[in-house]
């Protein structure tokens, strides 16, 4: 089961944050809706990394190259399994 800081994220950078909204979702489809908490959190870290140690220095790719990297890593990480109960990702949370 998700911590409550799961829960505990920054509403202002959300472009059409609606709480009733959130409210609803998480109600109709808890695991769903955790689970993309779980995934926004991963997203998250990863972005911060990328912005502590950007892409194109050390190995030589430009940004773009490495955030389309990036995109399909998080694409092969949903297909292993990675963000769903007994995923890794998951079970980290």
């Amino acid at each position: 089961m998700p911590t409550p800081s799961m829960f505990n994220f920054d509403e202002s950078d959300l472009m059409m944050f609606e709480p009733e909204r959130v409210e609803e979702v998480l109600r109709a489809h808890p695991a769903i809706y955790v689970n993309h908490l779980m995934m926004a959190r991963h997203l998250d870290a990863w972005a911060l990394r990328l912005v502590e140690q950007p892409i194109g220095d050390a190995e030589g790719r430009s940004n773009a190259e490495g955030f389309a990297e990036g995109l399909r890593e998080v694409a092969a990480h949903l297909r292993q399994g990675d963000y769903a109960p007994g995923g890794g990702f998951y079970d980290q949370t």
